[in-house]
């Protein structure tokens, strides 16, 4: 299902940049799906990834890109916290 939302990233991103709140919210969520590497599947984290990736190069915001590599950082301690250490998901661990 995610797959088919963020197929179309680049058009997301550039509705969403007129607005800063809307630029945020969509930064924020797509940081959290793309290191979601146990619970997502991999085409949805890649399109995911994306979109995230047309965000931060169209909004020239250092800010923006802090904040969204923080939040990355922060969301992917806590997938790996709940299912990253275990033997069951090392075949769904595609982000390192």
């Amino acid at each position: 299902m995610l797959a088919v939302l963020f197929s179309n990233g680049s058009d997301v991103t550039r509705c969403c940049l007129p607005f800063k709140v809307y630029t945020k919210k969509l930064a924020n969520s797509c940081a959290k799906v793309a290191v979601l590497y146990s619970q997502v599947k991999q085409n949805a984290i890649i399109l995911t990834f994306n979109t995230l990736r047309s965000l931060i190069m169209w909004s020239n915001d250092p800010a923006l890109y802090e904040t969204t590599l923080k939040r990355m950082y922060n969301e992917f301690f806590r997938a790996s916290k709940v299912g990253g250490g275990s033997y069951d998901i090392q075949d769904g661990l595609r982000t390192s």
